[in-house]
This record gives structure tokens, C-alpha cells and sequence, in this order.
């Protein structure tokens, strides 16, 4: 019973926050709607990188640095990459 439980709330979590970005794509212009995705995205891996460091009695401002440097080193790079493969197949 608590397996099922444990999977359903985590079934809602990840849906809720899915629905959070497709509402954002589908209420704002393709640009504004990137740079608040990316916005909402780092707000709430700070957000959840606070909670484990509070779990885990560490530093929250060390734990959410790190994750948010993580994830715009991976934003940084996946644009990069698309921009690369832009050049190498000539679209634009």
C-alpha cells in the first residue's frame, strides 16, 4: 500500500510540474516562454536543492549553487551543441 502510494504522489509531483512548463510554452511568446522556463526551472531546483540540504544538514546556499551551476553548464553546452550541428547542416 505505501509502495502504491509513494508512486502515485510521485506520479502527480512530475505531472503538476510538467503542466507548470506547458503552460508557460502555451501562454507566452516562444521567447518569453524559454527564458521563464529556464527561470521556473532554476527556481524550482533551488527550491528542491534547499529542501535535501536541509535533509541532509549541509549548506542550502552551497547545494543550490551547485545544482544551478549544474544545470546552466548543461543549458550553456545543449546550446552550443544545437548551434554546432545548426553550422554543420546548414539550417538556420
Amino acid at each position: 500500500r505505501q509502495a502504491l502510494r509513494t508512486t502515485v504522489a510521485n506520479y502527480i509531483a512530475r505531472l503538476t510540474v510538467t503542466a507548470s512548463f506547458v503552460l508557460l510554452v502555451l501562454l507566452l511568446p516562444a521567447r518569453t516562454a524559454a527564458v521563464a522556463a529556464v527561470a521556473w526551472g532554476i527556481f524550482l531546483l533551488s527550491g528542491l536543492s534547499y529542501l535535501l540540504a536541509k535533509a541532509r544538514q549541509v549548506s542550502a546556499t552551497g547545494e543550490i549553487v551547485k545544482h544551478a551551476g549544474v544545470a546552466l553548464g548543461v543549458i550553456v553546452m545543449s546550446k552550443a551543441i544545437g548551434l554546432l550541428i545548426q553550422g554543420a547542416t546548414g539550417m538556420a
